[in-house]
């Protein structure tokens, strides 16, 4: 049910870009001017549904998910619907027109996509380095560009559904303090590394451990030392960032 609301969304949008990029073809300008208007409220706010989401950066990656959904569906429906007028297909239309035709889907179908694909490059952890470079490099190559970016939406959307339920799971239980314990938990991490304040061994773990009522300290003990002399190390004291 949510995937078919998801994609109903999508083809809407796509539905508004398809019209605001033939622009030059529809020869109404009472509809050409609702579906710029309604064009450039999509780029603003892409999803009304993601507003329900937990947390800006969330609903930002998700929006920027909605956006490269629409660009995939009305950039399909553009490339067919101009290449049936190139080749003849529905009417006839003046090669100025179909130009401008030509010219505007870029034009608009690009700003959908980049404004979609900033969105999720710059708020989605998932990701990762090794998929943005991917993204990048494929997004010239035909057929495997449409298989990246199908990746790259399934990640980041799930992330952002996924993240947003952990916070409001963490903000529902906040006073049952559930990782509180009787003493403080000492974090020791293993051989060849050491904790810096914003390179941490641990991941996500310490901050999840705090939002839900822990109290954490580091070993911050060499990193190649004997087990003795490191456990005397940490018997010294151990300490926060």
């Amino acid at each position: 049910m949510r995937t078919g609301v998801i994609w109903l969304e999508a083809v809407l949008t796509a539905a508004v870009t398809f019209l605001a990029a033939s622009f030059p073809l529809l020869g109404t300008p009472p509809l050409t001017a609702a579906a710029f208007f309604l064009y450039v409220c999509i780029n603003l706010v892409p999803s009304v549904r993601n507003r329900r989401l937990a947390g800006r950066r969330l609903r930002v990656c998700a929006d920027g998910c909605s956006l490269l959904r629409s660009f995939v569906l009305s950039a399909a429906a553009s490339a067919v619907f101009l290449l049936a007028l190139l080749f003849g297909g529905l009417f006839y239309v003046s090669r100025g027109r179909f130009l401008a035709a030509l010219i505007s889907t870029v034009l608009l179908e690009g700003i959908v996509f980049w404004n979609g694909i900033l969105r999720v490059y710059c708020t989605s952890v998932q990701l990762g380095i090794k998929w943005r470079v991917l993204g990048a490099v494929c997004g010239w190559i035909p057929f495997l560009n449409l298989f990246m970016l199908s990746k790259i939406i399934r990640l980041a959307s799930a992330e952002a559904e996924f993240e947003s339920g952990k916070l409001r799971l963490n903000e529902s239980r906040r006073e049952e303090q559930i990782c509180r314990t009787k003493y403080p938990l000492l974090l020791v991490h293993g051989v060849f590394f050491r904790d810096y304040r914003y390179i941490n061994y641990w991941g996500r773990i310490p901050g999840e451990l705090e939002k839900n009522g822990a109290e954490i300290f580091y070993g911050n003990h060499q990193s190649a030392a004997a087990v003795a002399d490191s456990a005397a190390e940490i018997a010294r004291g151990s300490g926060r960032f």
